[in-house]
C-alpha cells in the first residue's frame, strides 16, 4: 500500500478497514484480495458492506459495495446521479469456513467507457459498462475492505489477505500469491 493509506475504525459501526485515497480519473485500476469468514460467522439479515469503493467529496451509497446480508452475496453499483440504490448482481455463495479470492477492474470516468468487472475464484462474475464517476466529486477515489454495519450484539471476524492494487489482472490476482515453486 501506499503511504497515504491507512487502517481505519470505527467502534460505533464495528468497522475496521483500510482507506487508500488516490487520483484515479481516466484511469483503470485493478484491485484484488482474498477473504475469509469464519464457519461460526453470525448469518443476519441487516446491511453488511464487505469492501466498497467511492469517489471522495460525493456523499451516499458507494460506488460499489460488495454485501452479505441475510446469507445473500452481491455487488451493487450505484453510477453518479442514479435514484435508489443502484443496481445489484448476485455473486456466487460465501462458503463460510472457506476463503475466497476477489478482483476488482475499474475504470474510473465520466462517460459511457467507465467500467466495472469483478472476478470471484477466477470467474468473472460482473460486466457493467457505463459511467463510474460524478463531475460533481473529486477526481479522487477510495476502496475500503472489511466489515462495515449497523451496531449488532453479535461480533463478526473477517479475515483478509492479499489485498493488492495494481495495472493488469495478473498483478492483482491473490490465487497466484501462496504459489510455493
Amino acid at each position: 500500500m501506499s503511504s497515504n493509506a491507512g487502517t481505519t475504525g470505527d467502534p460505533s459501526s464495528g468497522r475496521s478497514s483500510t482507506r487508500d485515497t488516490r487520483p484515479l480519473l481516466g484511469r483503470d485500476m485493478w484491485y484484488g484480495f482474498s477473504f475469509l469468514l469464519p464457519a461460526d460467522f453470525p448469518v443476519v439479515d441487516n446491511r453488511l458492506v464487505i469492501a466498497s469503493w467511492k469517489q471522495s467529496d460525493v456523499e451516499g451509497s458507494p460506488l460499489i459495495g460488495q454485501r452479505f446480508r441475510g446469507g445473500r452475496h452481491s455487488v451493487t453499483v450505484r453510477p453518479p446521479g442514479s435514484d435508489g440504490s443502484g443496481k445489484g448482481y448476485r455473486l456466487p455463495d460465501i462458503r463460510l469456513g472457506r476463503g475466497a479470492d476477489m478482483m476488482y477492474h475499474v475504470r474510473y470516468s465520466f462517460g459511457d467507457d467507465g467500467c466495472i468487472e469483478v472476478w470471484m475464484d477466477g470467474v468473472r462474475v460482473v460486466s457493467y459498462k457505463g459511467p463510474t464517476a460524478s463531475a460533481s466529486g473529486a477526481k479522487r477515489f477510495y476502496n475500503k475492505v472489511g466489515l462495515y454495519r449497523d451496531r449488532w450484539k453479535e461480533s463478526m471476524t473477517m479475515y483478509v489477505d492479499n489485498y493488492t492494487l495494481g495495472g493488469r489482472f495478473e498483478s492483482v490476482d491473490p490465487s497466484t500469491f501462496d504459489r510455493r515453486p
